[in-house]
């Protein structure tokens, strides 16, 4: 019979389905024994920062401040230079006789000028008119006798060395022609300040 000839081989092939299928049930249920073995997860170690390189710098030495030098012009004409007053602390002010600042200080300075000798100091005033005969009229107006050394700076050589920004200006210079102090403009107490001042670099001899 034909249903006889075709029923065996279906049956065969529903039994090989049906046990494949348990078979496959059974080993996705068994407890995996990997698993059981497994250990827990280590907590993570904190990780220890590189030693940092200790890394030797030879000190540093500020470099010492260089003399200055310019050329300059005496009352009777005569040419100069800074250099020719170096031996002992200068005081430089720079100053204009159109200067209002200036006509209130030279008076004083000058005036002082033996105090500041006393305290080891040579004032030095070094003018910045571009026509010295300004400056002469001045001095022989208002100030008489001139005790500071007045020096003409008609070209702005002194200026520009000494890095003058305005009227008046104060510089103290030490033995060697350096600049050790600079004292800007003018107000109450400047020569008592100045003189100050010029004790300090006469002790840092």
């Amino acid at each position: 019979m034909k249903f006889n000839r075709y029923l065996f081989p279906v049956i065969f092939i529903i039994c090989l389905f049906a046990f494949s299928f348990v078979a496959c049930d059974k080993g996705l249920n068994k407890p995996d024994a990997a698993a059981k073995k497994s250990e827990p997860i280590a907590k993570p170690q904190p990780v220890k920062p590189a030693a940092t390189p200790v890394v030797q710098t030879a000190p540093t030495s500020t470099p010492e401040p260089q003399a200055l030098d310019f050329n300059a012009m005496t009352r009777e004409g005569k040419n100069v230079k800074l250099s020719d007053f170096r031996g002992k602390v200068s005081l430089v002010m720079v100053w204009a006789s159109w200067c209002g600042y200036c006509r209130k200080a030279l008076p004083e300075i000058n005036k002082e000028v033996p105090q500041f000798k006393n305290h080891g100091a040579q004032v030095l005033a070094l003018n910045a008119d571009m026509d010295k005969n300004d400056a002469e009229k001045y001095l022989k107006t208002n100030i008489a006798p001139v005790h500071v050394t007045v020096l003409y700076d008609p070209n702005g050589e002194g200026r520009n060395a000494l890095g003058v920004r305005g009227f008046p200006a104060f510089f103290v210079l030490d033995a060697k022609g350096r600049i050790a102090y600079n004292i800007p403009g003018y107000g109450p107490g400047l020569v008592d300040h100045l003189l100050q001042v010029i004790d300090k670099v006469n002790e840092a001899k």
